[in-house]
């Protein structure tokens, strides 16, 4: 039985030996007589812990368990869905960044409920799996201490002091968070979404143009179930906890599709995350939208034309090196040449091309694929990054060859230094 496609919570648990079909057998006689769900009467009848339970209905509706035993909503989470609707639909919202809600579902595949939170709140709903008897409890929890705060508040105001204060008070917030929201639209583009585990908390950190940014981030109890949700859309293990993974996923934007290359890193308090952005409307790009000066552009354009030489593109992380690669291929990708690439990995595949994915366990490395590439007939060939001496002096002999090669070098700039796009070096 395949577990990504598996809804047979039972059928789950008698293969992996956590129950028998004896134990099966007791419960259906016990659903029998007082009614039921078979695997609430397993937990009653203690053969199955609770959050053992909550675990494998997850992994039979492919979704994320989330236990929130102690866990603190922002009072900001909460008044996006309202306490009759929490409890009308046994959900409750858990986080919310400026485009999507967390919530905590007892039904997580209620497209229904999802559809109708999402025309209230305006906002893409990430649903997560929890027990109903979880949900309730932390309803009566959140929703109750949200209550004392608005009644505090109430009360501080004086007796001469008019409501309207309060009116104001709340308008002013919500202009300040539209115009923080609109700052974070105007924002330059992330390359990198780091997501760092420590002992008390969660950081998130975005590199724009190079440098991290950290930004707000969601409470620490999130973090088994934000890692296994990004490992399970990336088609990683969700099991392996102890060894680096690496992982792709697509995401689609009203701008179009973005490509997320995902690798995970164990620490001591958790996964790291590291998901590369990799927007897939950039292939497309023209040279003259790189943001070249007319008369590099020119040199430029009349370089990539050559029949033979090396071209590099040099510049720190997220500066448009890759950019500029294919923009630069897509100019002269005809089909009268060979064209032969080597990435690490493949960021986006381009009719035309013959791309070639290293894979240094399998004994694809840089120099060894170049070295096979050479006897290919290429007319040009693209090295995604020179990381060291052989692969240098490979790409320096097919460029005195007759061979056209374009190829990446990573460098770093001062902090004093000002920051700028990719220089291709001619």
């Amino acid at each position: 039985m395949h577990r990504g496609f598996s809804t047979d919570v039972i059928g789950l648990l008698v293969e992996d030996g956590v129950i028998t079909e004896e134990d099966v057998s007791k419960a259906q006689g016990v659903r029998e007589r007082k009614g039921g769900k078979l695997e609430d009467i397993l937990v009653e009848l203690g053969v199955i812990d609770a959050h053992d339970m909550l675990s494998y209905r997850a992994l039979a509706l492919e979704t994320v368990p989330i236990h929130l035993d102690n866990l603190t909503i922002p009072e900001e989470v909460l008044d996006l869905v309202p306490e009759d609707m929490a409890v009308k639909y046994r959900l409750i919202p858990i986080f919310h960044t400026s485009a999507a809600l967390t919530v905590a579902m007892a039904n997580p595949l209620d497209i229904h409920t999802i559809d109708d939170i999402e025309r209230r709140t305006r906002l893409r709903v990430v649903p997560m799996l929890s027990s109903e008897e979880e949900i309730e409890e932390a309803i009566k929890r959140s929703y109750k201490t949200s209550r004392e705060l608005v009644g505090d508040y109430l009360k501080r105001i004086q007796p001469g002091e008019e409501l309207e204060t309060v009116r104001t008070a709340a308008e002013d917030e919500i202009m300040d968070t539209a115009s923080l929201e609109r700052l974070a639209e105007d924002a330059p583009g992330a390359s990198d979404i780091h997501i760092e585990a420590y002992e008390d908390r969660l950081r998130i950190r975005f590199r724009v143009d190079g440098v991290l940014e950290e930004k707000d981030s969601p409470p620490k109890q999130l973090q088994p179930a934000i890692v296994s949700r990004i490992k399970i859309m990336s088609d990683m293990d969700i099991a392996e906890r102890r060894r680096p993974q690496d992982g792709r996923l697509k995401v689609r934007m009203p701008a179009g599709n973005v490509t997320l290359r995902v690798s995970t890193l164990p620490t001591p308090f958790g996964e790291k995350v590291v998901m590369r952005i990799a927007d897939e409307s950039k292939t497309m790009l023209g040279l003259d939208e790189l943001g070249m000066s007319v008369d590099v552009l020119e040199r430029y354009t009349q370089s990539i034309e050559r029949p033979y030489g090396m071209i590099l593109v040099t510049g720190p992380t997220g500066s448009g090196k890759t950019a500029t690669l294919y923009a630069s291929l897509n100019r002269i990708n005809q089909p009268e040449v060979n064209i032969i690439t080597i990435e690490d990995p493949i960021e986006y595949l381009i009719t035309g091309l013959n791309q070639v994915e290293i894979n240094p366990r399998a004994g694809r490395t840089f120099a060894s694929v170049l070295r096979a590439i050479l006897r290919q007939d290429p007319d040009i060939v693209m090295v995604g990054e020179i990381r060291d001496l052989e692969t240098a002096d490979l790409a320096v002999e097919a460029a005195l060859t007759g061979h056209l090669v374009f190829s990446t070098l990573h460098t770093m700039c001062n902090s004093s230094e000002t920051r700028q796009s990719a220089v291709p070096k001619l």
